[in-house]
């Protein structure tokens, strides 16, 4: 709303009545009841157009939560399958490990007894060298030259 001035008042356009340019008491209350109006219907909007902009952000705030609703089945869905094919994987590789550690002894020795191939002397040396509890337990001499 615009401020005219009102038509109805008492007062001479220079705001005062009839004493020389000071303000009557109801010319204040007038000017003020006019501003406190204008001020009001400017909250008024204010409001009004925040009132119009949560009720289109609740109604968007709505439609995201309903999709997410819907949608949320299927993410789980897709959950649990990613959650299973791990484990399969997992259960798998449990028993492929078990599985070979049964077929397979854990030591390098082992597996050198078992092989039927030629023997050779370093392999001979070897052996004897990391079987032999001194190898690792007794402080080696240094040689004197």
């Amino acid at each position: 709303q615009v401020d005219q001035p009102d038509s109805r008042s008492d007062s001479t356009p220079d705001g005062g009545g009839g004493d020389g340019g000071v303000w009557s008491f109801g010319g204040l209350l007038k000017t003020l009841s006019t501003r406190s109006e204008s001020v009001l219907d400017t909250y008024r909007r204010d409001l009004q157009e925040f009132g119009s902009g949560l009720k289109k952000e609740t109604e968007l705030f709505r439609e995201v939560a309903s999709r997410a609703v819907k949608d949320l089945p299927n993410s789980i869905e897709v959950i649990d399958g990613v959650i299973k094919s791990t484990t399969e994987i997992i259960s798998q590789g449990k028993d492929t490990l078990l599985a070979s550690s049964d077929a397979e002894p854990e030591t390098p020795d082992a597996n050198r007894s078992l092989d039927p191939g030629r023997y050779s002397r370093f392999e001979s040396q070897l052996m004897n060298i990391q079987s032999d509890p001194n190898t690792f337990c007794v402080e080696p001499e240094d040689l004197e030259e």
